[in-house]
């Protein structure tokens, strides 16, 4: 009732994994295709940095060699203006993608930044509740290099596209979890 649908299954997930002895606790998509080393990367930035509150990664699209559809080449070219928010040299870029994040499982028990109050009361967008929480609290992510993942993009119509398209104009100009998040999201429309 508070929260979208993915969230209400990923808070529900988090509170099975946090009665575990886990140290971390990974959330993927469902058609993520990972990098050989991208947890160990994950782990190894987490290790390194406390200030990093979440580790996260981006897709690298591509339209597969049977799609003939120009919706499906323009949801692939959506996807790679965005990913240029994620290029930084240091690996801690301004943005992170809730369809590849992991986090230490201590710190969701904590509640650190009021991540799980935010994603329990009104969070719609777990990405970026997560980016504006971590910033005003005076922390940071890293989406490492080896955290891009290939993902073929296949045959989509127009209908889809803009479904598509409207959810993610919608999380940038219509959900926030603080007055912070809404600062950030009024930014990003500039």
């Amino acid at each position: 009732w508070y929260c979208s649908q993915k969230m209400h299954n990923q808070l529900h997930g988090f509170e099975a994994v946090l009665r575990t002895a886990a140290k971390y606790v990974i959330l993927l998509d469902d058609d993520i295709h990972l990098h050989p080393g991208t947890i160990r990367y994950w782990v190894e930035e987490m290790e390194n940095d406390p200030k990093v509150v979440v580790a996260s990664g981006y897709t690298f699209d591509w339209v597969g060699p049977s799609v003939s559809g120009m919706a499906s080449y323009l949801w692939m070219m959506w996807r790679i203006v965005a990913s240029v928010a994620f290029h930084h040299p240091n690996d801690r870029p301004g943005f992170i993608w809730g369809g590849a994040m992991m986090f230490r499982a201590s710190e969701l028990k904590q509640n650190v930044c009021g991540l799980m109050d935010a994603w329990t009361d009104g969070g719609y967008s777990e990405d970026f509740a997560t980016l504006s929480l971590a910033r005003y609290h005076g922390r940071t992510n890293c989406v490492p290099k080896a955290a891009l993942f290939p993902s073929e993009v296949g045959e989509t119509d127009w209908r889809k596209l803009f479904n598509y398209l409207k959810r993610q104009i919608f999380v940038v100009t219509s959900t926030w979890a603080s007055p912070h998040q809404r600062y950030l999201a009024y930014g990003a429309q500039l």
